[in-house]
């Protein structure tokens, strides 16, 4: 069973994203905020995390840093983006493997990366 955690202050998207990678195989929850994901990551080891990069008060590159510092190399990062600049937001996570995808999100894009 794959752990999924999907973190986008747009609660559409997050909903969107959970419909399509839901599955007896998956267990998907949701957090709109930093927050919310790293309390959520205190009771549970995710083995994706799929982050809106620009999002309130903690952004997606500061998440994924905290994320990895308590779970390691264990969890795979995917960082979602609708900038062009994203990549050079995404500068200090050059130790960090992750998989940056655009908004609009393409679903079969998603789903590649999930499987991945």
């Amino acid at each position: 069973m794959q752990n999924i955690l999907i973190v986008d202050d747009e609660k559409e998207i997050a909903e969107e994203m959970m419909e399509f990678l839901s599955s007896s195989e998956r267990d998907v929850v949701t957090a709109s905020n930093g927050d919310d994901a790293l309390a959520l990551a205190e009771q549970t080891r995710f083995d994706i995390v799929i982050t809106d990069m620009r999002m309130p008060g903690m952004d997606g590159a500061t998440l994924v840093r905290k994320l990895n510092s308590q779970f390691g190399g264990e969890t795979r990062y995917l960082i979602i983006s609708g900038h062009l600049d994203a990549e050079q937001d995404l500068i200090t996570l050059l130790d960090i493997p992750y998989t940056l995808l655009s908004k609009p999100i393409d679903i079969d894009r998603l789903m590649e990366a999930v499987e991945g």
